[in-house]
């Protein structure tokens, strides 16, 4: 691009050096682009670096180390959102192992943890993706089955307790087949509800099972009145 002042270029026309110096401008140009796209596509690449990492810190946060099902806080966390199950069929579970301390005494810990294990896998391959499964304490677990009617929660219930009982753990030549109990209250997604009652009142029905011989399952429908 010449300019020209009162009509006269401001230099005097040189092909060559011309060409060149438009050449190797142009060259200037598109190494910056280049540059430019390998240094965005260097902070995207530790963009999502860092972000990977992150969902793996608040998975490690977020989940049992032992058992990869949610813990205690990060179940609460969810449990505090009524909007999840507000005006919905759902329902609260909670779930013991019996026996479970004369397992860790008769064979050691190492057999306690896998039995854990074990029972975890069962959980994850039988309630849906869209129900929540957490570690409540050492043997003890609290699942939230959602937008399921008191039948069909019930039945779900009653599916893991026979898989529990079909499954056998072995560990180290030793077969350990372990069941447990559970406590159910259902909700019919009308009438208001209170999920810390929920949860005292599965737990009561939970140590009335055991009182009956456990390996059972108890449920009941939700009552202001608990």
């Amino acid at each position: 691009c010449y300019i020209y002042l009162d009509g006269q270029p401001v230099k005097d026309f040189d092909g060559f050096k011309d060409l060149l110096f438009v050449f190797n401008l142009s060259m200037v140009c598109v190494f910056s682009v280049i540059v430019s796209y390998l240094l965005e596509s260097s902070n995207l690449f530790i963009f999502l670096s860092i972000l990977e990492e992150k969902e793996m810190a608040e998975n490690i946060l977020n989940h049992d180390p032992l058992t990869g099902l949610l813990n205690r806080t990060s179940m609460q966390k969810i449990l505090s959102q009524n909007d999840l199950y507000k005006n919905r069929d759902f329902a609260i579970v909670m779930c013991y192992i019996d026996n479970f301390k004369k397992i860790n005494d008769t064979y050691g810990h190492s057999a306690g943890d896998a039995v854990l294990k074990s029972l975890s896998e069962i959980f994850k391959n039988t309630f849906r993706n869209d129900d929540y499964v957490a570690r409540w304490g050492g043997e003890e677990f609290l699942v939230v089955i959602r937008n399921a009617k008191k039948f069909g929660a019930i039945s779900v219930v009653n599916r893991v307790k026979e898989l529990l009982n079909e499954n056998i753990v072995e560990f180290e030549g030793t077969r350990i087949n372990a069941t447990m109990t559970f406590g159910v209250v259902t909700h019919d997604g009308a009438s208001k509800f209170d999920i810390e009652k929920m949860i005292k009142k599965a737990d009561e029905l939970l140590y009335d099972g055991k009182r009956s011989g456990k390996n059972i399952v108890m449920s009941a429908e939700f009552s202001s009145v608990y």
